[in-house]
């Protein structure tokens, strides 16, 4: 972890990759995980 917490975004994605993982073969899941990951500097605007 690092010196700021999570902010909503991040826990976000985190949980997707916890559903994906669960559910490898929901296409739901894995399609809208595989959509924000690729965008995950976009998600974290204020940094970007």
């Amino acid at each position: 972890m690092g010196f700021f917490p999570l902010d909503e975004e991040l826990e976000l994605l985190l949980e997707m990759q916890k559903l994906q993982k669960k559910y490898p073969q929901d296409k739901p899941i894995t399609g809208n995980f595989a959509y924000l990951k690729k965008r995950e500097k976009q998600i974290q605007y204020p940094t970007f």
